[in-house]
């Protein structure tokens, strides 16, 4: 199972890793092709990287809707809760690549905090269980 997971997760990040180029080919009357451009996504500046950073991600899990920000982080990640009640009994937990668990904490209220300073950087696998539902994020500590 571990392994499955591992490896939807890294084609899904294949697509975020590789960015799009999108490929143009100018024809002539008689069909034989003339030209051939290749045009590559615009590099976005710091500052916009930055904002997309600080919009928290919105999931949902059931009933629920989980914000989580920033990813990536460089320690503190928030995970805040939409619609919570301790009826419905949550957990988050956060696993390294190689499938090791570092840290569990049970949900007590609508805004928890992940202390991931003392993490080394690199991707880092969230796993947030609510009654029989779960969500699998990435987590990226720089």
């Amino acid at each position: 199972m571990k392994k499955l997971i591992i490896t939807i997760l890294f084609f899904a990040g294949i697509n975020y890793i590789l960015p799009a180029q999108t490929i143009y080919y100018g024809y002539d009357n008689s069909g034989n092709r003339k030209s051939r451009s290749i045009t590559l996504p615009a590099n976005k500046s710091a500052d916009e990287i930055n904002q997309e950073n600080l919009k928290p991600v919105i999931d949902k899990i059931g009933d629920l809707e989980v914000k989580i920000y920033p990813n990536p982080t460089r320690g503190l990640l928030a995970i805040e809760f939409i619609n919570y009640s301790n009826e419905n009994p949550a957990e988050i937990s956060l696993y390294s690549v190689e499938g090791k668990s570092l840290m569990s904490i049970q949900v007590s209220n609508t805004y928890n905090e992940l202390n991931m300073t003392g993490l080394k950087p690199g991707n880092y696998y969230l796993i947030i269980k609510a009654g029989d539902k779960t969500t699998n994020w990435t987590v990226v500590k720089e």
